[in-house]
């Protein structure tokens, strides 16, 4: 057994890792450190969420590859 056999037929990666850590109250604690500083898990929606965006409007879709 793999561990895809357990994943819903969509599943949307930056979703998990992401935005249910924002729906579950911790926007504010920090998903990521580098040398720059730290991005909080809010912010890192944002990002996210800006990038898919900017891709969208490039025509590529979901479904694409």
């Amino acid at each position: 057994m793999r561990a895809s056999d357990h994943l819903p037929e969509r599943f949307n990666a930056a979703e998990w890792f992401v935005g249910r850590n924002v729906a579950e109250g911790r926007g504010e604690r920090v998903a990521i450190v580098t040398d720059e500083g730290e991005t909080t898990y809010g912010e890192l929606e944002e990002l996210v969420r800006r990038f898919a965006a900017a891709v969208e409007r490039q025509g590529v879709h979901r479904g694409d590859r």
